[in-house]
Parts: C-alpha cells; sequence; structure tokens
C-alpha cells in the first residue's frame, strides 16, 4: 500500500491531533509492536492490559485489602481473547468480548485455607482517569492464515485493548472507499482478529467524518454530527498543532516521548 503524504497532513495527523488533546497519548510503532509481543498477530498490548489490571483491581477479605498478582492479570488477558474454539463469528465475538468489558470477569483467590470469587475488572467504568489511554498511526496487523498484513491508519487503545479504528482520506476523497477499506478488513481472510475487540469504527476526512459498529453495513454508517458541543469549544482542541515530538512519537520507532507521557 502507498502511503499518501497529502492524506497524512491533511486527514491523519489533524484527528491524532484531537486524541492527544482528548488525553491519549502517541504510541510509536515500534513500542507497539514490543507491546504485543513482537507478533503481529497479536492486537492487544498485552504487557499495558497487565499493568493496568493490577493497578485497577484489588479485593477485600475480611477486612483486609489484598491485591492480584501477574498471573490473575494473565489469566484475565487469556479469558478475553477469544481462542478458535470459543469464537462465534465477527459479531458474536465481538459482543462477547463487549459484554466481558462491560461486566469484567471473575478471579479465586485461597486466603488462608477460605477460596472465594472476587470481581475483576478490564475497564473502570465509574472512573475514566484510572485508565491509561493510547493511540498509534500504522498498525500492521497479520491476516487470517496468511504471513500478508493490512495496515489500519489510526487504532486507539483503552488500557491495551483496541476500541477504535480509523480510516483517513483526502478532503477531495469520498467516504466511500474508506468505509469499504474498513468493511473489508473485517473478512474473515483478512484481520477480523482486531475487530473482534473494536468498539467504534470511523472514517475521516478534513469534512466529514462516519462511524458504526463492527458488522455494519456500509448504508448504515452514520455521520457524525455534534449536537451538544459547540465550534468555539472543539477548535482549540481540534487545531493545536501537534509538536515535532508528539509526530515523531507516533511515526517512528523512538518512543522515548511516549514512555515520558505515561
Amino acid at each position: 500500500m502507498t502511503f499518501d503524504a497529502a492524506e497524512k497532513h491533511q486527514s491523519q495527523i489533524p484527528a491524532l491531533q484531537l486524541l492527544v488533546a482528548l488525553g491519549f497519548t502517541p504510541l510509536p510503532q515500534a513500542e507497539a509492536m514490543r507491546q504485543r509481543g513482537g507478533r503481529l498477530r497479536n492486537v492487544v498490548l498485552d504487557e499495558v492490559l497487565a499493568d493496568q489490571l493490577l493497578k485497577i483491581n484489588r479485593f477485600t477479605h475480611r477486612g483486609r485489602d489484598y491485591p492480584f498478582d501477574l498471573e490473575d492479570a494473565h489469566e484475565a488477558i487469556r479469558r478475553l481473547k477469544p481462542t478458535p474454539d470459543r469464537q462465534k463469528g465477527l459479531r458474536g465475538t465481538n459482543q462477547d468480548i463487549y459484554d466481558t468489558l462491560v461486566l469484567g470477569t471473575t478471579i479465586t483467590k485461597t486466603i488462608q485455607g477460605d477460596s472465594k470469587s472476587y470481581s475483576f475488572r478490564y475497564i473502570d467504568w465509574e472512573r475514566p482517569a484510572n485508565n491509561l489511554y493510547h493511540v498509534t498511526a500504522e498498525l500492521s496487523v497479520e491476516r487470517t492464515a496468511s504471513t500478508q498484513t493490512k495496515r489500519c491508519d489510526i487504532v486507539a487503545y483503552v488500557n491495551g485493548i483496541p476500541f477504535l479504528v480509523i480510516e483517513n482520506k483526502r478532503p477531495t476523497e469520498s467516504l466511500k472507499k474508506a468505509g469499504s477499506q474498513l468493511i473489508g478488513y473485517q473478512n474473515e481472510d483478512n484481520i477480523p482478529h482486531l475487530f473482534h475487540f473494536a468498539q467504534l469504527l470511523m472514517v475521516m476526512n478534513r469534512v466529514e467524518a462516519r462511524y458504526a459498529t463492527v458488522g455494519t453495513p456500509r448504508q448504515f454508517w452514520q455521520t457524525w454530527r455534534d449536537e451538544e458541543d459547540r465550534d468555539k469549544t472543539i477548535d482549540p482542541l481540534a487545531n493545536r498543532p501537534l509538536t515535532a515530538a508528539e509526530v515523531d512519537a507516533v511515526f517512528s520507532g523512538d518512543f522515548a516521548f511516549a514512555r515520558h507521557r505515561s
């Protein structure tokens, strides 16, 4: 796939700068790859997720507060990731993961011979500031049963879980092509494993944006409209330029800035 410089500067970077202004930390490609365990098929930032699970989860036994351990975090991650025998097609698998993200899971702990199951969350829905937000560009994902890859323009993560996938186009280019690309990426022979986790899909240029959930046919994608926010509220965020360090952090292998922001 040829990289279009005009698309980068006219659509991709403005989208990134808005996400960064909203609190997402730029995550460069090299660091995203490391967090994925060096595996192009893996779409979760495992280290980020494990650290966050330990941060937002604790349990109480007989009035005393206890932390979970790394083994508990790894077990929770194993349950979140759908193995082939637990997959129910694209929509069914996405729905199962959505339910797990919303409801969490349970982890059994034994304290002084007393075993009990405790609630375990993937996202702190009550205190959003306790979660960790990252955004990366040009994310390459290995296709099903192939060593070939597909590249997504922007992927945003919550606690290392890919929540948002964006396809960017130039202002002069129709969003129909972008929508077709994201729909095609969901096919079984492409990268459906990314869309098992995604909660929101967007296509945009500098002029307009459309959005949908996984499995939505193109004719049902909706135009993004801000009903409450006004231009004077949005402009300071949307028009704040990315610093050189932020651009480099996303598009290069130098991730010192991303670590600093975390």
